[in-house]
């Protein structure tokens, strides 16, 4: 996207939701235009997974399109999200 190129609708809409995910589950997005289009990496900082796991981030998707990218990003986001929660909620029942 040149800086001249209007956003599309479907863009804002797919960023916007991804955004909301995001937050929910207190991760970081970056947005990473390459080449071939678009990179989505999600980022954890001062995540308890990043000490339990050591994982500061990764790759959630690529596409040829930032709107491709964005929707694509949203299950496997949403999933880390939820499986991370689940673990742990289970973890801090078992400590307390």
């Amino acid at each position: 996207m040149s800086e001249h190129t209007p956003i599309s609708a479907a863009t804002l809409q797919a960023v916007g939701e991804l955004l909301a995910a995001a937050e929910q589950y207190g991760l970081g997005l970056a947005f990473e235009p390459d080449p071939d289009g678009w990179r989505v990496n999600y980022i954890i900082s001062d995540w308890p997974a990043y000490q339990d796991f050591q994982m500061a981030g990764g790759e959630l998707a690529n596409a040829y399109s930032l709107d491709v990218a964005a929707a694509a990003s949203l299950k496997p986001l949403v999933e880390m999200g939820e499986r991370s929660s689940a673990y742990f909620a289970k973890r801090d029942a078992e400590k307390g």
